[in-house]
């Protein structure tokens, strides 16, 4: 493997761990200022002229992004720390210079063969975990992060685990839901899901990492990744069904344990003994609306600790909900009431102009929307990388501009 390779295979690591990794969660400030120096060192190391269009359009995401921030801050509703505003500066620029990276230096498919090289570590690693709990399950140790509260149990800080929340037994053996190197399984699933995506729709090189990333997303027992598993594979059975008639039967036999698997987990979520997780999100939803439409235009702005605190305030706890003292795990509500809504209409339609992936782009961005719809993930480098690839070819209202050529 060429030393530029392993460069950007480097770098690729970190802009998915960016996305809920745990080194991001216990050590953010370190980790995004050297994902920042990261991105600076590449683009500077190829020496790649920056064609004009390219230029222009990230000079326009900049100084939008800069303007939505200023926006955000001078109406917003109290007292804001303007270090968190400087923060959020920080992923938008890491974005958009990963968008130039690419652009000008990685031509083609480059993008998204190291997102695929990534990810299946990511799945190998979550595999491993899954499998690892029987054995290290006696040997774990406390980490928590004191600015957050978050608190799991790790073995030598490569395998993560929450077993008071995700413990379960399945035929007398006691294991842990999986997840990975994230801050919870419903943000593994969707690396893992992406990387399911990639494989059946865009790379088709083996039907055995198919079966290993099927495997993969059930270890997580996420009710969103289980739905969105069985959304994937329908999808390509349908499409290799019409080609193949003979594939009926094994498409029956592999999808009905998923099915069934899915609709006893969205059983449970809803009216089980973890129901709690359903009426969290549905909380986030409804709440995290009606808080949207007190402040419509620009916001209560982008500092989450008076977020939290407004919440807290405004709303009181519907069953099943401890407290709102907390974030919100729907991105996009979460977006209309930090940003307001005009903006946040904006960036949901600059999203589905993205060029990251244009191969089945109607399955993707389905994908994509129920996944920022049930994790705070929007607002981290990797999530709105695919907001700047469309942002830029809105400004520029140009084809010419692309990503990649999947």
């Amino acid at each position: 493997m060429k030393f530029k390779e392993v460069l950007n295979k480097g770098f690729m690591l970190l802009l998915v761990l960016s996305g809920g990794g745990m080194p991001f969660l216990f050590e953010r400030n370190m980790m995004s200022i050297t994902l920042f120096l990261y991105i600076v060192f590449l683009i500077l190391f190829y020496r790649s002229k920056i064609a004009k269009p390219v230029f222009q359009g990230a000079v326009g995401l900049t100084f939008f992004s800069i303007f939505i921030l200023v926006v955000t801050f001078v109406f917003s509703d109290g007292k804001q720390v303007l270090l968190k505003y400087g923060f959020h500066l920080l992923t938008f620029v890491i974005s958009i210079l990963t968008l130039v990276h690419f652009l000008i230096n990685r031509k083609n498919q480059a993008f998204i063969e190291d997102l695929y090289s990534v990810l299946k570590l990511i799945m190998f690693h979550a595999i491993l975990s899954f499998f690892a709990y029987f054995f290290v399950s006696g040997s774990l140790e406390v980490i928590k992060n004191p600015l957050t509260n978050y608190e799991c149990l790790t073995f030598k800080n490569l395998f993560f685990y929450m077993p008071e929340r995700n413990e379960y037994s399945f035929f007398g053996l006691t294991n842990c839901r999986a997840q990975g190197l994230f801050w919870e399984p419903g943000v593994l699933q969707i690396f893992l899901n992406f990387f399911l995506f990639l494989e059946l729709f865009i790379f088709k090189k083996s039907k055995w990492v198919t079966l290993l990333a099927v495997f993969a997303v059930l270890t997580t027992q996420s009710t969103t990744g289980l739905v969105l598993l069985c959304v994937l594979m329908i999808a390509y059975f349908w499409n290799s069904i019409q080609k193949n008639i003979l594939l009926i039967p094994i498409a029956a036999l592999l999808l009905t344990p998923i099915y069934y698997m899915s609709k006893s987990n969205v059983e449970e979520k809803v009216v089980g003994e973890r129901s709690t997780s359903f009426a969290i999100r549905y909380f986030d939803l409804t709440d995290g609306f009606l808080l949207a439409l007190d402040y419509p235009l620009t916001g209560m702005g982008l500092d989450d600790d008076r977020y939290k605190k407004i919440r807290s305030e405004s709303y009181s706890s519907t069953e099943g909900v401890e407290n709102t003292e907390k974030g919100n795990s729907n991105s996009i509500i979460y977006l209309m009431t930090a940003v307001g809504i005009p903006f946040t209409v904006f960036i949901i339609y600059a999203l589905f102009k993205q060029t990251v992936i244009r191969k089945r782009r109607g399955l993707f961005m389905l994908f994509f929307i129920v996944s920022i719809l049930t994790e705070p993930v929007l607002l981290k480098p990797f999530f709105m990388l695919f907001v700047m690839s469309g942002m830029i070819v809105v400004f520029k209202n140009s084809t010419q501009i692309q990503l990649s050529n999947s």
